[in-house]
């Protein structure tokens, strides 16, 4: 697995795999990654998500593949809060506030969602009739 840390969010994929969200690197950094496991031996495959570009943070993911999207959210840099929470880590850069889209087809990073300041989404799910 390429410079994953902290897993966060398991789901089970259609195809059989488990894919994991990540929440950093492994200096405990914010990095937004997702590995995948063999659904049948739990042996690591390697990374989700392809190219250079990911997001700053990771936290909890959701996907629908029929309609070719992933959508992930960020919560923090496990670093800054691993000794408990700091108000002053929020200026610092230390949380994220965004929802990330993701092509669910070619895996890559494709668009960020800025729920504004003071704002940090947790969990996401797509809405169902």
């Amino acid at each position: 697995v390429d410079d994953l840390a902290n897993p966060h969010t398991t789901h089970c994929l259609g195809n059989g795999e488990i894919m994991i969200s990540t929440m950093a690197d492994p200096s405990g950094n914010g990095k937004g990654g997702f590995l995948l496991l063999d659904g049948e031996t739990f042996e690591v495959k390697g990374n989700w998500e392809r190219g250079t570009k990911v997001p700053p943070f990771g936290y909890d993911f959701w996907y629908q593949p029929r309609h070719n999207v992933l959508m992930s959210t960020e919560w923090g840099a496990p670093k800054c809060f691993a000794n408990g929470f700091n108000p002053a880590d929020l200026e610092k850069g230390c949380y994220g506030g965004n929802i990330n889209v993701w092509d669910w087809t070619t895996h890559k990073f494709i668009q960020t969602i800025d729920v504004g300041k003071n704002s940090i989404p947790l969990e996401i799910r797509f809405l169902h009739d």
